[in-house]
């Protein structure tokens, strides 16, 4: 996705990804808009003669990288499993005008 320099939103909400937000997205320096929120969900697994649910989804901590966004305006990474603290390098997302990490596990 990093290879994709012109693209100016991304827009990957209300799916089912898993992992770490990737770092090459802080490359993306005509992004505007990016929204990958609402990527938690359960799932029923079978644990030692019982069915659980356990929760999946967008998980690791916010990308360093991701502020050397220069032009984005909105971010949303609201509804997943993040943790941490917000990297101080988002100071310097000087154009950001809405940010949403609400429902998530972050801390600081």
């Amino acid at each position: 996705i990093d290879n994709l320099a012109r693209l100016q939103q991304l827009k990957l909400q209300n799916n089912h990804f898993e992992g770490q937000l990737p770092l090459g997205i802080g490359r993306l320096t005509q992004l505007r808009e990016v929204n990958i929120s609402n990527n938690r969900y359960a799932v029923r697994v079978y644990d030692q003669d019982a069915w659980v649910f356990e929760l999946r989804g967008i998980d690791g901590q916010l990308p360093i990288e991701w502020g050397q966004l220069a032009v984005i305006e909105t971010l949303d990474l609201s509804g997943n499993r993040l943790d941490g603290v917000v990297p101080d390098s988002f100071a310097s997302l000087e154009r950001l005008q809405s940010l949403h990490l609400h429902d998530n596990l972050l801390s600081g």
